[in-house]
């Protein structure tokens, strides 16, 4: 499996997804234990308190408990590095599993680098699945308690399933709206009062009697607070003593401050130093500390230091990957005795920034380059970045994360990190920004070294940008030579042109010479030492040429494959699986002309995210879609669902679709027979075909444009002109190795020739389509002519042929006749149809409802109309009718 992170970093993360291990024997606190059982009846349960009131403890202690009782918990302990919600998410997903809950493959290919929205569709479709009751623990969620990560939290909230419970410990109650919640008792508070020490849970703790005559005086001077009574018999077994404990008023925190400060006091000055240094980390791991005090001892010591203060120094992780935690009280008050050491601060974070950039925990390391206050560490890793690197092994998750930590001054001046963001920003979808962004990094560049390499990758940016966004501009060969003659030593940067250069060849329609590039472009990512990213997004880039080249069944293969793999949580992985969804959908549709493959096309649209979804999406799921909804609903609705889409993109700067766009008007308006106002989108199309000052329009646009401008002729009488662009696609077809392309010329000379009444000719050029066909059960390209089509395909039924094709006609008539269902009143609306496909795909009502952006009851409505209209009385039972319908297509 290629990583997506260092070791380093999954190590790090793995060690907060189990609670703390407690070297001593606690004692078990049964009526706080007996509140949360009893508090696990409803949806969340919140334990509030300070620093040192045993949340962590009881917690943990719980967590046991449950684990032993069979029932399903995951813990995870947040950290500021996942104030972000795609990061927080993926730490829920990891959580899930490291608990032994399945948390589906949804969830699993989405962590790497998908949207938060993508990621938290595919836990609750996990959770969804699951039936048994599951706890999942968020301790110190005040590291993270921000607006977003809130956001996040209240929509798994109300849309987990019932049998999920929720359990945050926090130091300060979370600003959630759960009023709802609240109302219908399905919220349990767990504040302070409650989690403090009763007289005998502190007796039984400190070993004394219940009645003994010091507790009172325990109890009234720590308040019950359990950290200042564990300080205490610390500090009553090592602090030497000439009396009582001191007296403090009854502020328990001053208390344990002075506890805190003298059992620290009592241990060897070399432990009390490394206290001290490594209070400038969350978690303590040896090789680090090794690094931060410039030692080679720290495994032993930490031992040591745990050993001498147990409960207090815990350790976490396998035994074999040991990690150790202060806890929050001694931490604090170690970071406090480094304040009083001038500069040493400065010199650790400097140490661990530079440890965590080899380890590749990029974000980390800029984020104590950052404390270290020390501008020239900070921009010496900015500048020694490798981003490209990041993105195309780690995905555009990780480049997000380091730009957090970058602070806003550095984001608004270094050209390095500006174009690091822009990357980011045109993953995320804001792609009219990112360009801008470049372009003016680009304009303020000089003539130094430094200046040089950025403008490389400023061009190099500005080829896949001007690629996505607007097609291959005529200079783009220019610009890609540029790129490589200036920098040819760098194989990464050789394949992410190669790449742009790739897409641009098979949009043209040049396959032999796409193929090749495709073949130089693996070639540079392995020798780049193999970035997983670009490596994987090859594969899509096959499954392109095989439809291009009506290899049909051998890119339905790759797409199963794909889409049956196990999750590998890898950069890029949801994107590319929505690509196979799409794919292997627009291959059954072609075999079968079933409209519920629209409905899955737009799912796995959806599955692609705002960033992600590129042209050849939607130039092979548009059409489909668009087809299906006039096929059902007319040209009206049919125009809708494209100026949609296409309002979308232009929000976003996409100017890539106008093609497809006019092509797919113009046809849908001869289709209906509404002529008047066709003007528009006509010379939309001739405009196209002529290059608009961009060279040759793309292989789809060129035939959609062809095919409706040739039917167009016909309509008006106009043959000469008609068999002109019969002729341009099946010579187009034959030349570029496209043979639908080919196939859809042979049906418009076929259509020519029958409106003609030359009958013989008609049959002639439909058999050879028809042959042409067969092998790919092609079945839509000639469905989509309607009845029109029928009396030549009846005629070739009653001649000599083989059986191969007769069975194929058969299929086709079968196809078109269906059709008349898709008009009766018992026909579903395209909203019904979506939510049949989402039932069909195991989503909850709630999960339905998000994904729809409806409500819940708005759901059901449309699952009651469903349920008249197919005949049914159960979700499953519609599930059941899916499965029957295309086992049925399937086998005819």
């Amino acid at each position: 499996m290629v990583r997506i992170r260092s070791v380093s970093q999954n190590r790090a993360a793995a060690r907060r997804l189990a609670p703390p291990h407690q070297d001593i024997e606690l004692q078990a606190r049964e009526p706080l234990l007996r509140t949360l059982e009893v508090a696990r009846r409803g949806r969340l349960t919140i334990v509030v308190g300070p620093p040192g009131y045993g949340k962590t403890t009881a917690l943990a202690a719980w967590h046991a408990r449950l684990k032993a009782g069979g029932i399903g918990t995951a813990w995870y302990t947040a950290s500021d590095a996942e104030s972000s919600p795609a990061r927080f998410l993926r730490m829920l997903v990891l959580a899930l599993e490291a608990g032994g809950i399945d948390p589906g493959p949804a969830a699993l290919r989405a962590i790497a680098d998908a949207s938060p929205d993508t990621i938290l569709d595919g836990i609750l479709l996990g959770l969804d699945r699951s039936r048994e009751p599951i706890v999942l623990i968020i301790d110190d969620f005040d590291r993270i308690d921000q607006p977003a990560i809130v956001a996040c939290v209240e929509e798994l909230i109300d849309a987990a399933p019932e049998h999920l419970h929720l359990v945050l410990g926090t130091r300060r109650k979370p600003d959630l709206s759960i009023a709802i919640l609240q109302a219908r008792g399905s919220v349990r508070l767990i504040e302070p009062g409650e989690l403090r020490l009763r007289a005998e849970e502190l007796a039984a703790m400190l070993g004394i009697a219940p009645d003994a005559p010091q507790l009172s005086a325990i109890l009234a001077r720590t308040e019950g607070w359990p950290v200042a009574v564990q300080l205490f018999r610390l500090w009553q077994q090592r602090v030497p003593q000439n009396g009582d404990l001191p007296a403090f008023d009854g502020q328990a925190p001053e208390m344990a401050g002075y506890l805190a400060e003298q059992v620290i006091a009592a241990l060897p000055a070399e432990q009390q130093a490394a206290l001290v240094d490594l209070s400038v980390m969350d978690q303590i791991e040896s090789p680090l500390a090794d690094a931060i005090r410039d030692a080679a001892d720290s495994a032993a010591l930490l031992e040591r230091i745990a050993g001498a203060l147990p409960g207090l120094v815990q350790r976490i992780g396998p035994a074999r990957e040991v990690a150790y935690r202060v806890h929050p009280l001694l931490a604090d008050y170690a970071r406090y005795r480094l304040t009083l050491l001038p500069g040493r601060a400065a010199t650790l974070h400097r140490r661990a920034a530079e440890w965590l950039f080899a380890n590749e925990r990029y974000a980390d390391a800029v984020r104590h380059a950052v404390a270290s206050v020390d501008s020239g560490c900070l921009r010496s890793l900015v500048e020694r970045l490798p981003y490209r690197t990041v993105f195309l092994t780690h995905g555009v998750g990780e480049l997000r994360a380091i730009l957090r930590e970058v602070p806003a001054s550095l984001l608004a001046s270094h050209p390095r990190v500006q174009l690091m963001n822009a990357l980011a920003l045109f993953k995320e979808g804001f792609f009219h920004e990112a360009e801008q962004m470049r372009s003016a990094v680009s304009d303020g560049l000089d003539r130094t070294v430094e200046g040089r390499r950025l403008l490389v990758d400023s061009r190099a940016l500005r080829v896949m940008f001007s690629t996505f966004m607007e097609g291959p501009r005529a200079d783009y060969v220019d610009d890609i030579d540029w790129v490589l003659a200036a920098d040819p030593g760098d194989a990464l940067l050789w394949g992410f042109c190669e790449n742009c250069r790739f897409m641009a060849q098979q949009e043209e329609g040049s396959l032999d010479i796409a193929e090749a590039t495709l073949e130089r472009t693996r070639r540079a990512y392995q020798a780049a030492t193999g970035p997983g990213f670009g490596l994987r997004v090859l594969s899509i880039h096959r499954m392109l040429l095989m439809l291009a080249a009506g290899q049909w069944q051998l890119a339905q293969t790759a797409a199963t494959e794909l889409l049956e793999a196990m999750p590998q949580r890898v950069p890029g992985e949801q994107s590319l699986h929505a690509m196979a969804g799409i794919v292997s959908a627009w291959v059954n549709y072609q075999r079968s002309f079933r409209p519920d493959l629209s409905d899955t096309m737009r799912i796995a649209l959806a599955e692609s995210g705002r960033g992600e979804a590129w042209y050849d999406q939607y130039a092979i799921a548009l059409p489909v879609i668009v087809e299906v909804t006039f096929r059902r609903h007319g040209l009206e609705d049919a125009l809708h669902a494209l100026s949609s889409t296409m309002d979308i993109h232009a929000g976003q700067g996409l100017a890539r679709l106008e093609g497809i766009r006019s092509g797919l008007e113009l046809t849908l308006r001869i289709r209906a027979g509404a002529l008047d106002g066709i003007g528009e989108s006509e010379a939309a199309c001739r405009r196209n075909l002529a290059g608009n000052g961009k060279g040759q329009a793309p292989w789809r646009e060129r035939e959609i444009a062809w095919r409706g401008l040739g039917k167009l002729a016909l309509l008006r009488g106009d043959v000469a002109e008609a068999e002109q662009f019969s002729e341009l696609l099946i010579i187009d077809g034959r030349r570029g190795r496209r043979q639908f392309a080919e196939v859809q010329g042979l049906i418009l000379r076929a259509s020519i020739h029958e409106a003609c009444g030359r009958h013989d000719a008609a049959g002639q050029f439909l058999g050879e389509a028809l042959l042409t066909a067969a092998a790919e059960s092609a079945i839509a390209v000639f469905a989509e002519e309607g009845p029109a089509i029928l009396p030549v395909l009846q005629r070739l039924s009653g001649t000599e042929c083989p059986k191969m094709v007769k069975r194929h006609i058969a299929a086709i008539v079968r196809a078109i006749e269906n059709e008349r269902q898709l008009r009766s009143s018992d026909a579903l609306s395209d909203r019904e149809a979506e939510i049949v496909a989402q039932l069909a795909n195991g989503a909850s009502n709630k999960l339905i409802a998000r994904r729809l952006g409806v409500t819940e009851n708005t759901v059901k409505f449309h699952l009651k109309n469903i349920f008249a209209k197919l005949g049914v009385s159960s979700r499953n039972q519609i599930v059941a009718h899916v499965m029957r319908e295309r086992r049925h297509e399937a086998g005819s």
